[in-house]
């Protein structure tokens, strides 16, 4: 990190000194910012001196342990931490953020740093600096909803009830969150990996070579409920368009082996 800094320290300075030698009526005059359109963003990152003195908004993944100096925190963040991609500096007043974080960011670009990596090679990407960095989460940087359904929509046999919250379309997945309530005295076993969606006449089963449930840590559904309990989770499906479909959850087993249990669906409208 430290070779970085070197780098960009001089490029901040640089502009603080240009700032500085303003004068007269333009220099007191408060510029309104200048944001640079969403479409831009690729660009920016191909360029960045090309946008130097504008501002933007990102989002992205800290992969590097913040670094303190005297004007600030200096952060290294993946623009698009999936394919561990655009990698930009950000420094800011914050203080309360740690490797892995999610993050939004608001500042303004500085232009171009370049500096080499642990591993000898040669990184490149915009400096925001005065930036506004808040925590955020991995659904809301990598895989935003595009639409939400609520649903609060149940499936009940005996003591035992599957329920459907709601479901996010987002454009890389669909996430259903469910929960299992089992009023029973004993454990009730569920096939979890089996709940799959019925939708126009298909069936589709989840995304097993998702890693969203891991990187996000979304919450799980336990495969065995003891009595009396409620288990919740996040399913994760592939991504489809919303509209109709239905929820079905087969294969549960009490521990009494007494009650043959048809399959649990929920319908969504």
């Amino acid at each position: 990190m430290k070779k970085f800094l070197s780098v960009i320290l001089c490029t901040l300075l640089t502009v603080s000194v240009a700032a500085c030698g303003g004068s007269g009526k333009d220099s007191s005059k408060k510029k309104e910012k200048e944001y640079i359109k969403d479409s831009k963003i690729s660009a920016m990152f191909s360029s960045p001196d090309d946008y130097k003195g504008k501002y933007v908004k990102l989002s992205g993944k800290i992969f590097v342990a913040p670094e303190k100096e005297d004007d600030g925190t200096y952060l290294q963040i993946y623009q698009d931490p999936e394919n561990m991609n655009h990698t930009f500096i950000a420094v800011t007043k914050s203080t309360n953020l740690s490797d892995g974080d999610y993050v939004t960011v608001d500042g303004k670009i500085e232009g171009e740093y370049s500096g080499k990596n642990a591993l000898g090679g040669e990184v490149k990407g915009p400096t925001i600096s005065n930036a506004t960095v808040k925590k955020s989460s991995y659904i809301d940087v990598v895989a935003p909803s595009l639409k939400t359904v609520k649903v609060e929509s149940s499936a009940k046999q005996g003591k035992l009830t599957f329920t459907v919250h709601k479901i996010e379309y987002a454009k890389k997945e669909t996430r259903v969150y469910v929960s299992f309530k089992n009023k029973l005295s004993v454990n009730a076993t569920l096939d979890t990996s089996g709940i799959k969606i019925i939708k126009d006449g298909k069936q589709i089963t989840q995304d097993q070579s998702s890693m969203s449930s891991t990187e996000g840590n979304y919450e799980q559904l336990d495969y065995d409920i003891s009595g009396g309990v409620t288990s919740s989770g996040i399913l994760v499906f592939p991504a489809m368009k919303p509209g109709k479909c239905q929820i079905v959850l087969s294969n549960v087993v009490d521990g009494n082996f007494t009650t043959e249990y048809s399959d649990f669906k929920v319908t969504v409208k």
